[in-house]
């Protein structure tokens, strides 16, 4: 019973990533029809690619400030889809969030948000617009 779950965005170019946004989405439904009162955050994304730039709205953030240098660390081991972690373009989001570093999310409810009941809960929706 997570707190929350991360997934992509459903604006993608890369096919597995959308698939893992449709297929996260429909089982995190699933799991509220069945009791589940965690949230569903979709990762904010700028998505270059055939159709030019489109930008998913975002509402909420989490400080990574402290992770940053670990995250792109585990990133480099995964070689085979992401040689050099520093070539990545991450959107840089931090000072618009008051931080070094952001990662920036949507919450994904139909009309009502989780309340603020663990520390995690209480980072999002604390820092949602």
């Amino acid at each position: 019973n997570p707190e929350a779950v991360l997934a992509h965005s459903p604006i993608q170019v890369n096919i597995e990533h959308y698939a893992n946004c449709l297929l996260t989405t429909y089982a995190y439904w699933k799991a509220v029809e069945a009791g589940y009162t965690g949230m569903l955050l979709h990762w904010y994304d700028i998505t270059i690619g055939p159709f030019g730039e489109a930008y998913v709205k975002w509402d909420t953030f989490i400080d990574v400030t402290q992770q940053w240098e670990r995250k792109f660390e585990l990133i480099g081991l995964h070689a085979c889809q992401v040689p050099k972690p520093s070539n990545l373009e991450l959107p840089e989001i931090g000072a618009t969030c008051g931080c070094k570093h952001a990662e920036a999310y949507y919450i994904v409810s139909r009309g009502k948000r989780p309340e603020q009941g663990t520390p995690f809960n209480f980072e999002i929706l604390s820092h949602a617009g």
